[in-house]
């Protein structure tokens, strides 16, 4: 059986040797990389907050684009019916008028 090391002249017993050696590869390896780990996540939280509301506010812009078509296609129904275009009198095409 290979020797334990020693703690100022105290023999350790294995079980205690083995838990400080788990101890300092957490302390030393796992948790620096569970710090990285965590700064990617926030990384990437970050940007996908960004895109998320990119793709919110995108939209909402083309939301309020057919909104303004919508009522712009209106007005222009006011209109046709206002002037009389309905009537037969003349045709609406594409926007112009025959």
């Amino acid at each position: 059986m290979p020797k334990l090391p020693t703690e100022a002249g105290k023999k350790r017993s294995p079980r205690a040797w083995a838990e400080r050696v788990v101890r300092q590869i957490i302390v030393r390896v796992v948790e620096p990389q569970l710090d990285q780990v965590r700064s990617e996540l926030a990384t990437v939280r970050a940007e996908t907050l960004a895109e998320v509301r990119a793709l919110v506010a995108e939209s909402k812009r083309r939301e309020i684009d057919r909104e303004a078509m919508v009522n712009r296609l209106i007005d222009i129904e006011e209109m046709y019916r206002r002037d009389g275009l309905h009537e037969g009198k003349t045709h609406l095409h594409f926007g112009k008028i025959d």
